[in-house]
């Protein structure tokens, strides 16, 4: 497990879209501590523009802790991926500086585009590049390109982290599946992903559970962390031939019937993934998330 937050109290605030559950993953992944609300302890207080525009309560409550910092997802993404295995440093990523720069970006492009009015020249043409670099310069930067890989082996243990997860259906011919992998990239150095493509009949979707780009101890720890979620096991026990988990309960402790409990590791699938050559092409297309 990496320690690149062990000395970071994270809380998230605002909608990070289909990353928003995995935040606290990353952090707890590399040695940091993940609070549900802002309190004393917390040292970062990741954020959206919207949600620090709107004055939310966390964005209110960091405010007063001065010793705070209000940062955007950049700061998580960028240090998780940082060569250094440190913390990047917040400056360029506190939310009052990102809101400054917009602010004066918008007026740039407003002073601009007043100019461009006047029947001097070349305004206009001034006022579209004026806007252009203006508004350039609080784009998000583009996502780092890795478009070739294949599934990543333990070289140590030869285990392929591959698995097929499967629950029967009402119908029986029909169930749900799970194609659970972790990807390396072939060029080094080496940088990671974890993808989960579901499917049942009429319905198919896919995610990473890790970012493109990720180290191996967070493409590992998300990995394991949705085996568990899935399977009610750990990824050791995968194979084990001590009796299966019990059954899946919800909130209230009422028993789910077998189709709401728990996948099943399909062992076949596995061990075919394991001899497969490790340098094999699989179907793995990275842009479709970027």
């Amino acid at each position: 497990m990496g320690k690149t937050f062990g000395k970071i109290n994270a809380c998230s605030a605002g909608n990070f879209g289909s990353n928003s559950n995995k935040i606290p993953q990353w952090i707890k992944a590399n040695g940091g501590q993940y609070s549900q609300s802002v309190d004393m302890g917390v040292t970062h207080l990741i954020t959206t523009v919207e949600a620090y525009k709107k004055d939310v309560e966390a964005v209110r409550v960091a405010k007063q802790l001065r010793t705070l910092k209000i940062v955007s997802y950049d700061w998580l993404s960028d240090s998780l991926l940082s060569k250094t295995r440190k913390p990047r440093a917040e400056k360029q990523y506190l939310l009052e500086n990102i809101v400054k720069k917009e602010k004066k970006g918008k007026s740039q492009i407003t002073k601009a585009l007043g100019k461009s009015k006047k029947p001097n020249g070349n305004g206009a043409g001034k006022a579209k590049s004026s806007a252009k670099a203006s508004s350039h310069s609080i784009k998000p930067k583009p996502a780092a390109s890795n478009s070739d890989y294949q599934i990543y082996m333990d070289k140590e243990s030869h285990t392929t982290y591959s698995a097929t997860l499967f629950r029967q259906q009402l119908s029986k011919n029909s169930r749900e599946k799970f194609q659970l992998k972790i990807y390396e990239t072939k060029k080094e150095p080496h940088a990671y992903t974890t993808y989960a493509k579901y499917t049942r009949t009429g319905v198919s979707r896919s995610e990473l559970l890790a970012p493109l780009d990720s180290t191996l101890d967070i493409a590992i720890f998300a990995f394991r962390e949705f085996f568990k979620d899935k399977t009610g096991l750990d990824w050791e026990e995968r194979a084990s031939t001590s009796a299966p988990p019990l059954p899946k309960k919800d909130d209230e402790g009422n028993t789910l019937p077998p189709r709401e409990g728990w996948f099943h590791y399909d062992e076949r699938v596995g061990l075919l993934s394991s001899i497969l050559k490790r340098g094999q092409e699989d179907a793995f297309d990275a842009s479709k998330f970027k």
